[in-house]
């Protein structure tokens, strides 16, 4: 029973000295270089994505090819089990386009947060094109007037800040001060929950869960085959309506 009970000490001994830690500084200014300094040191990626969705019609399943280029250009295919097209999407930070394949519907229109909200229809995160950019190389841009705090139930930095009538709220890990998690709140209630699982050697993410409450959505990214810096024309990122598609255009605030 001694021995036992020495052994105990021993454990939760090594268990103080690896208490998760707040960083030495939670100023905004040594916050902000910090994770920027973190940040991974990409452009650009192009990466083949294995999305699973679950809500109101079931459990779905994808495959996506995805491109992105800081600041704000990014663009997607969504094919089937089948290999088919189902949907691709595109834009330069200024205007977007979206083809759904099956109703040869072609929808175009500027790349508003509410715009963005439309076009991927039940994934209302109001991110700009700038933040579903920075959400795929796992940052986030948080605003000088964001406040920052220390929550040991989470052992991570919290960062809150307004936009609008909305609450911004994101997790940065302690040492890194990366981005573990993201929602963004209306009168507390959580509108979006964006977490990143899992992150490669330089930081892009690998594995992201986002989860819809009013939706009933949960749908789980896997990025693969990630090919780092290469070459994209500016055409990558603007969609041209294919031949017998039906065009609309799409006006937003």
């Amino acid at each position: 029973m001694r021995a036992a009970t020495s052994l105990l000490l021993v454990i939760c001994t090594g268990c103080a000295w690896q208490a998760v830690r707040p960083p030495a500084s939670m100023a905004l200014a040594n916050l902000a270089a910090a994770s920027r300094q973190s940040a991974p040191q990409v452009n650009r990626f192009t990466a083949d994505l294995d999305v699973t969705s679950m809500g109101p019609e079931g459990r779905r399943r994808g495959l996506v090819t995805l491109a992105v280029e800081r600041p704000s250009r990014l663009a997607y295919q969504l094919v089937g089990p089948q290999g088919g097209l189902i949907e691709a999407f595109a834009t330069n930070g200024v205007e977007m386009q979206l083809y759904h394949a099956a109703t040869g519907q072609f929808l175009y229109g500027p790349a508003t947060p509410a715009s963005l909200d439309r076009f991927l229809g039940r994934i209302p995160v109001h991110f700009s094109a700038q933040r579903w950019v920075q959400l795929f190389f796992g940052e986030v841009d948080f605003p000088q007037t964001a406040t920052a705090h220390w929550d040991a139930s989470v052992g991570r930095v919290v960062l809150e800040w307004g936009e609008q009538a909305l609450t911004n709220r994101a997790e940065l890990e302690p040492e890194s001060l990366r981005p573990m998690r993201g929602q963004v709140l209306s009168g507390g209630h959580v509108i979006s929950d964006v977490q990143i699982e899992q992150r490669d050697s330089t930081g892009l993410p690998q594995l992201l869960r986002l989860e819809i409450p009013d939706e009933h959505l949960s749908v789980v990214t896997r990025l693969k085959d990630i090919t780092k810096d290469p070459a994209l024309e500016d055409s990558t990122f603007v969609l041209s309506p294919p031949p017998g598609a039906t065009t609309e255009y799409l006006d937003g605030p």
